[in-house]
């Protein structure tokens, strides 16, 4: 007997590449404010450093939809492939950003981010195909 072929799992950059395909489709006016915070990744250390300088913080969520909506200022989105763990840094902004009347969460796919959005902008049909 064959052993089962499991689905291959997407990584991070291939949901979050999802998402904002999706959220490009969306009729609502927050997709235009909508972005990432590039915070991630191996760096050259002469790079990390002018980053770091910069203002780059390591645990800053992945995303951020500069809308407010349901008494919060705006939307972070830490996006992990399905098989991704949140780094306690990560986890901690997340809790502070909530602190701070932000809507801030982690989530573990597209799909999972999908229903996240459509949550907090209060869309309760799927707004695109």
């Amino acid at each position: 007997m064959k052993p089962a072929l499991r689905k291959p799992v997407l990584s991070e950059h291939w949901e979050q590449r999802n998402l904002f395909l999706w959220v490009s489709r969306l009729d609502h006016p927050a997709k235009n404010l909508m972005f990432a915070i590039p915070n991630m990744g191996k760096r050259h250390v002469s790079f990390a450093v002018k980053m770091r300088d910069e203002g780059l913080k390591s645990g800053i969520p992945d995303m951020f939809m500069a809308y407010p909506a349901g008494g919060w200022h705006g939307l972070f989105i830490e996006l992990k492939s399905l098989v991704g763990r949140a780094r306690p840094e990560q986890l901690e902004w997340l809790a502070a950003l909530q602190e701070h009347g932000y809507r801030a969460e982690l989530c573990k796919g597209a799909e999972a981010a999908k229903v996240v959005i459509r949550d907090y902008l209060n869309l309760r049909e799927p707004p695109c195909h």
